[in-house]
């Protein structure tokens, strides 16, 4: 933006610009000219290290949300209605309760939101444990291999196979489930009416 040719101390032009906003240095005057400029409306002027004026950001920053909205509703459409769940899914909160859900929207959620399913506990294995040991110190010597240097794996194992199965029906966590959605409409709570209106 506004660029600007550097001088020698002779006073002749070094054929070096820089951008008389940042003062960024630049090879050609072109890109000293575009430095600080909007990439999108070519006119706008952006913040250092952003590419787009604060205009332009607003506009994207809209049509994203609408994208995401949009493609939101696609894939809840397409969505089953799930019989039977523990948690719902909205707006990066877990919710074990519709009506808690429906306050938290003051009274006037989705018609519909993703259920969560449970992630099961995944079994530890003798393998994956040496291989994390043998990536995590094998740069030391190029040819390290944990299962040449230790004993006892038989053990190893076995007190694995017991402690997998006390815990295999155990669930680590909870994530959203984007196959099946639950309607909210079934929430004690009343709604929002606009007194304005009835009046």
């Amino acid at each position: 933006m506004n660029a600007q040719q550097l001088f020698l101390e002779s006073g002749n032009p070094s054929g070096v610009y820089y951008c008389s906003e940042c003062r960024s240095v630049y090879r050609t005057f072109d890109l000293a000219n575009e430095c600080c400029v909007c990439q999108t409306c070519k006119t706008g002027k952006r913040e250092k290290c952003r590419t787009t004026c604060e205009a332009c950001s607003s506009i994207q920053n809209m049509e994203s949300q609408k994208r995401f909205e949009e493609l939101e509703k696609f894939a809840l459409d397409k969505a089953e209605v799930a019989e039977d769940w523990e948690y719902v899914w909205y707006n990066d909160h877990m919710y074990s309760d519709i009506d808690e859900l429906c306050e938290d929207c003051d009274g006037n959620p989705p018609e519909y939101v993703f259920s969560m399913k449970p992630v099961p506990f995944r079994s530890f294995t003798v393998d994956a444990v040496l291989d994390q040991y043998n990536e995590e110190f094998g740069f030391a010597c190029e040819d390290f291999e944990i299962r040449d240097i230790v004993t006892g794996l038989k053990e190893l194992k076995e007190a694995f196979d017991i402690f997998n199965t006390t815990n295999k029906d155990k669930i680590l966590y909870y994530e959203e489930d984007r196959k099946h959605k639950v309607s909210t409409q079934n929430s004690w709570l009343e709604p929002e009416v606009d007194l304005k209106k009835t009046n």
